[in-house]
């Protein structure tokens, strides 16, 4: 199902959502479409026909969490996203499936000292070749050298999970700030 942007009245944006919460947003009169955004769909029903389009806009302010991106919980998608998925170490770009990944300060290093070794700064993408050489080597002892930027992601939320859902569309990319 096509997915669709919600902004605030301010033009910020919310969320992006299904077409079904579209659909009930705009027939209550909460929504509007945006004249720019394109037409996905036309809903009929016996009194009217309602237009879905790809970015609507709340005739609201709506009170909205701020969703810091340095505050995005962990993920293995987030960190091979961050990464471009290419190899951390000898920059090779990896299909999704290829992509491994690699604790700069090994796992068991981290449980050692009580550290959890699932975090921004201690993780990157890795191929499996680089993998097999680093093994449970600190990056000195293996002979890698780090050639990405690790720490926190800097897209926000929705960008993430636009990309992730294959739904970010290049009208909503002025809205996202990507």
């Amino acid at each position: 199902a096509m997915s669709i942007l919600l902004l605030n009245a301010d033009y910020r944006p919310l969320a992006i959502i299904s077409q079904r919460r579209a659909a009930s947003l705009l027939s209550g009169g909460k929504a509007e479409s945006l004249p720019e955004a394109t037409i996905l769909k036309v809903m009929r029903s016996a009194r009217a026909a309602l237009a879905l389009a790809s970015m609507i806009r709340l005739t609201y302010i709506a009170r909205a969490p701020f969703r810091d991106p340095s505050k995005r919980q962990w993920s293995s998608d987030g960190v091979f996203e961050r990464d471009g998925y290419k190899c951390g170490y000898c920059l090779t770009p990896l299909p999704r499936s290829k992509c491994t990944v690699d604790h700069i300060k090994p796992k068991s290093w981290c449980k050692r000292d009580g550290e959890n070794p699932n975090s921004w700064t201690n993780t990157v993408t890795c191929c499996a070749r680089c993998q097999a050489k680093k093994g449970d080597k600190s990056l000195n002892a293996s002979g890698l050298t780090l050639r990405v930027r690790i720490g926190h992601p800097r897209t926000s939320y929705l960008v993430w999970r636009a990309k992730k859902h294959g739904a970010l569309r290049e009208e909503w990319k002025c809205y996202l700030q990507v």
